[in-house]
Protein backbone atom coordinates (compact mmCIF):
# COMPACT_ATOMS: atom_id res chain seq x y z
CA UNK A 1 0.00 0.00 0.00
CA UNK A 2 1.34 3.44 -0.94
CA UNK A 3 1.03 6.58 1.15
CA UNK A 4 0.08 9.53 -1.08
CA UNK A 5 0.01 13.16 0.07
CA UNK A 6 -2.06 15.61 -1.96
CA UNK A 7 -0.08 18.83 -1.65
CA UNK A 8 -1.91 20.73 -4.38
CA UNK A 9 -2.66 23.47 -1.82
CA UNK A 10 -0.09 22.82 0.91
CA UNK A 11 3.00 22.31 -1.24
CA UNK A 12 5.48 24.73 -2.81
CA UNK A 13 5.97 26.78 0.35
CA UNK A 14 2.38 27.47 1.44
CA UNK A 15 3.03 26.12 4.96
CA UNK A 16 6.40 27.87 5.29
CA UNK A 17 8.22 24.70 4.17
CA UNK A 18 8.57 23.34 0.65
CA UNK A 19 6.18 20.52 1.59
CA UNK A 20 4.04 19.48 4.52
CA UNK A 21 5.28 15.94 3.77
CA UNK A 22 8.41 15.20 5.76
CA UNK A 23 8.10 18.39 7.83
CA UNK A 24 8.14 18.56 11.59
CA UNK A 25 4.50 19.66 11.54
CA UNK A 26 3.66 16.51 9.60
CA UNK A 27 5.50 14.32 12.10
CA UNK A 28 8.38 13.81 9.67
CA UNK A 29 6.30 11.32 7.69
CA UNK A 30 7.65 10.91 4.16
CA UNK A 31 5.00 9.57 1.75
CA UNK A 32 5.62 7.41 -1.30
CA UNK A 33 3.97 9.94 -3.63
CA UNK A 34 3.36 13.71 -3.40
CA UNK A 35 1.07 15.51 -5.84
CA UNK A 36 1.61 19.21 -6.62
CA UNK A 37 -0.13 21.89 -8.68
CA UNK A 38 -1.56 25.43 -8.28
CA UNK A 39 1.37 27.43 -6.84
CA UNK A 40 3.87 25.36 -8.80
CA UNK A 41 3.36 27.49 -11.92
CA UNK A 42 2.33 30.83 -10.36
CA UNK A 43 -0.98 30.77 -12.19
CA UNK A 44 0.14 28.82 -15.26
CA UNK A 45 -1.61 25.42 -15.22
CA UNK A 46 0.91 22.76 -14.24
CA UNK A 47 0.99 19.70 -12.02
CA UNK A 48 3.62 17.31 -10.78
CA UNK A 49 3.85 13.95 -9.08
CA UNK A 50 6.92 13.27 -6.94
CA UNK A 51 7.75 9.71 -5.92
CA UNK A 52 10.29 7.77 -3.95
CA UNK A 53 12.97 5.90 -5.88
CA UNK A 54 11.14 2.65 -5.13
CA UNK A 55 7.93 3.85 -6.76
CA UNK A 56 9.76 5.46 -9.67
CA UNK A 57 11.66 2.22 -10.27
CA UNK A 58 8.40 0.30 -10.63
CA UNK A 59 7.15 2.58 -13.42
CA UNK A 60 7.99 1.23 -16.87
CA UNK A 61 8.08 2.86 -20.27
CA UNK A 62 4.56 3.69 -21.50
CA UNK A 63 3.01 3.23 -18.01
CA UNK A 64 2.34 6.97 -17.91
CA UNK A 65 0.99 9.31 -20.53
CA UNK A 66 0.02 12.95 -20.77
CA UNK A 67 -1.51 15.22 -23.36
CA UNK A 68 0.24 18.43 -22.31
CA UNK A 69 3.15 17.11 -20.23
CA UNK A 70 6.40 19.01 -20.37
CA UNK A 71 5.00 22.06 -22.18
CA UNK A 72 7.61 24.80 -22.53
CA UNK A 73 5.46 27.56 -20.99
CA UNK A 74 4.50 25.45 -17.96
CA UNK A 75 8.08 24.33 -17.42
CA UNK A 76 9.42 27.89 -17.71
CA UNK A 77 6.78 29.11 -15.24
CA UNK A 78 7.64 26.29 -12.83
CA UNK A 79 11.35 27.01 -12.97
CA UNK A 80 10.79 30.75 -12.50
CA UNK A 81 8.47 30.08 -9.55
CA UNK A 82 10.91 27.81 -7.76
CA UNK A 83 13.81 30.20 -8.39
CA UNK A 84 11.82 33.18 -7.08
CA UNK A 85 10.74 31.34 -3.93
CA UNK A 86 14.39 30.57 -3.14
CA UNK A 87 15.94 33.86 -4.26
CA UNK A 88 13.37 36.02 -2.47
CA UNK A 89 13.38 34.00 0.75
CA UNK A 90 9.64 33.34 0.52
CA UNK A 91 9.68 30.30 2.81
CA UNK A 92 11.28 32.35 5.58
CA UNK A 93 8.88 35.19 4.79
CA UNK A 94 5.85 32.89 5.11
CA UNK A 95 7.03 31.81 8.56
CA UNK A 96 7.73 35.40 9.61
CA UNK A 97 4.33 36.64 8.46
CA UNK A 98 2.65 33.70 10.21
CA UNK A 99 4.43 34.62 13.46
CA UNK A 100 3.44 38.27 13.00
CA UNK A 101 -0.21 37.33 12.45
CA UNK A 102 -0.24 34.97 15.43
CA UNK A 103 1.00 37.78 17.66
CA UNK A 104 -1.04 40.58 16.05
CA UNK A 105 -4.34 38.72 16.12
CA UNK A 106 -4.03 38.14 19.89
CA UNK A 107 -5.23 41.71 20.41
CA UNK A 108 -8.25 41.50 18.12
CA UNK A 109 -11.58 41.15 19.90
CA UNK A 110 -13.62 38.07 19.01
CA UNK A 111 -10.62 36.25 17.51
CA UNK A 112 -10.51 32.90 19.29
CA UNK A 113 -7.39 31.56 17.57
CA UNK A 114 -5.38 30.99 14.44
CA UNK A 115 -5.23 27.55 12.79
CA UNK A 116 -2.80 26.34 10.17
CA UNK A 117 0.81 26.93 9.16
CA UNK A 118 2.74 29.49 7.15
CA UNK A 119 0.32 31.29 4.87
CA UNK A 120 -2.38 28.62 4.91
CA UNK A 121 -4.36 29.96 7.85
CA UNK A 122 -7.80 30.04 9.36
CA UNK A 123 -8.78 32.84 11.73
CA UNK A 124 -11.16 31.30 14.24
CA UNK A 125 -13.79 33.76 15.48
CA UNK A 126 -15.89 33.34 18.62
CA UNK A 127 -19.15 33.81 16.69
CA UNK A 128 -20.43 32.61 13.29
CA UNK A 129 -19.69 35.93 11.54
CA UNK A 130 -16.87 34.97 9.15
CA UNK A 131 -18.97 35.84 6.06
CA UNK A 132 -19.78 39.28 7.49
CA UNK A 133 -16.13 39.86 8.39
CA UNK A 134 -15.10 38.76 4.89
CA UNK A 135 -17.50 41.27 3.34
CA UNK A 136 -16.29 44.09 5.60
CA UNK A 137 -12.68 43.30 4.68
CA UNK A 138 -13.53 43.13 0.98
CA UNK A 139 -14.98 46.65 1.21
CA UNK A 140 -11.47 47.67 2.35
CA UNK A 141 -9.92 45.81 -0.63
CA UNK A 142 -8.67 42.90 1.48
CA UNK A 143 -9.50 39.51 0.00
CA UNK A 144 -10.10 36.61 2.37
CA UNK A 145 -12.16 33.46 2.18
CA UNK A 146 -14.66 31.64 4.32
CA UNK A 147 -15.01 27.96 5.06
CA UNK A 148 -17.73 25.45 5.84
CA UNK A 149 -17.33 26.62 9.45
CA UNK A 150 -19.13 29.99 9.77
CA UNK A 151 -16.63 30.92 12.49
CA UNK A 152 -13.51 30.59 10.30
CA UNK A 153 -12.07 33.20 7.98
CA UNK A 154 -9.57 31.66 5.52
CA UNK A 155 -6.28 33.38 4.69
CA UNK A 156 -4.29 32.24 1.66
CA UNK A 157 -2.18 35.28 0.78
CA UNK A 158 0.75 35.11 -1.65
CA UNK A 159 4.08 33.98 -0.25
CA UNK A 160 5.48 37.46 -0.93
CA UNK A 161 3.05 39.15 1.52
CA UNK A 162 5.01 41.45 3.83
CA UNK A 163 4.39 41.98 7.52
CA UNK A 164 3.37 45.60 6.79
CA UNK A 165 0.59 44.30 4.55
CA UNK A 166 -0.40 41.70 7.14
CA UNK A 167 -0.57 44.62 9.60
CA UNK A 168 -3.17 46.30 7.39
CA UNK A 169 -5.22 43.10 7.53
CA UNK A 170 -4.98 42.99 11.34
CA UNK A 171 -6.08 46.65 11.65
CA UNK A 172 -8.99 46.22 9.25
CA UNK A 173 -10.09 43.00 10.96
CA UNK A 174 -10.08 44.90 14.28
CA UNK A 175 -12.35 47.53 12.75
CA UNK A 176 -14.58 44.92 11.15
CA UNK A 177 -14.99 42.95 14.36
CA UNK A 178 -15.74 46.12 16.34
CA UNK A 179 -18.40 47.20 13.85
CA UNK A 180 -19.90 43.69 13.73
CA UNK A 181 -19.97 43.60 17.53
CA UNK A 182 -21.74 46.97 17.65
CA UNK A 183 -24.26 45.78 15.04
CA UNK A 184 -25.08 42.59 16.94
CA UNK A 185 -28.21 42.78 19.12
CA UNK A 186 -27.41 42.32 22.81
Amino acid sequence: MLLIYDEVQTGVGRTGQWFFAGSGAGGGVVPDVVTLAKALGSGVPVGACLTTEGVAGAIKENDLGTTFGGGMLAMAATLATLEAIEADGMLENARAVEAYLREGLKGVSHVAGLRGLGLLLGVELDAPVAAKAQQALLEQHIITGTSSDARVLRLLPPLCLKTEEAGLFVEELKRAMESLTCAQPS
